[in-house]
């Protein structure tokens, strides 16, 4: 009983969110089944954006709500509950702050260039593994606009100059400068991030608005 206001709370948010993000989004999936374009998204999202900030707003309420709460008191049959709904806020939340950023990141308002790195956790490095692979992706008004994909030693330009390697990678792996497939050498991501972003657009001539990694 006493965790009756936070859970029926929680409930309440819950509900309003979901009820709320139908109705902005219904338009873009009015066909059944199918994705709808992304243009047709990002279009939609910026044009109901208060809304999607208020869906957030509401799903954070939640979250708010259910940390207020110590699970070991409820019931058994309360706990499980509680327990599912763990496991679904975290994602829940995660789409709920995409949602509105959707314009900004897919080029509502101008292309945004993206690195990917593929990072090889059969030689690990800071950051998760060596960067074996290197894609640009660009999007514009919500729709892939181009992108390539390449072997991460085809990105120097080694006619340019470079800066040292840090003092780690000259003692452990023999390296004199620093090349893009190890700059992930700083375990901060955004610190390694930046550096690779820099060196990419020393060596290609591209400026990235973000770097994304993920280890295979």
């Amino acid at each position: 009983i006493a965790a009756a206001p936070a859970l029926l709370g929680a409930a309440t948010d819950l509900a309003a969110a979901g009820r709320l993000a139908l109705d902005v989004l219904a338009p873009a999936l009015a066909a059944e089944g199918a994705a709808p374009a992304g243009g047709e998204l990002v279009a939609l999202c910026a044009e109901r954006e208060p809304e999607l900030r208020q869906v957030a707003a509401l799903v954070d309420s939640a979250a708010g709500r259910r940390a207020s709460l110590d699970a070991a008191d409820l019931s058994a049959g309360a706990r499980e509950r509680v327990e599912q709904l763990d496991a679904l806020l975290p994602p829940a939340a995660a789409v709920a702050h995409l949602l509105p950023a959707l314009p900004e990141l897919l080029g509502a308002d101008g292309r945004r260039t993206y690195l990917l790195l593929a990072q090889n956790n059969e030689e690990l490095r800071a950051t998760g593994g060596f960067i074996s692979g290197v894609g640009e992706l660009a999007w514009e008004a919500g729709e892939i606009a181009s992108m390539r994909f390449m072997d991460s030693y085809a990105v120097d330009d080694l006619a340019r100059p470079h800066p040292p390697a840090p003092a780690g990678l000259a003692r452990h792996m023999g390296a004199q400068y620093l090349v893009l497939r190890d700059a992930n050498w700083d375990p901060d991501f955004p610190a390694s991030a930046r550096q690779v972003a820099e060196l990419y657009a020393q060596d290609q001539g591209v400026q990235v608005d973000g770097v994304i990694a993920w280890t295979l």
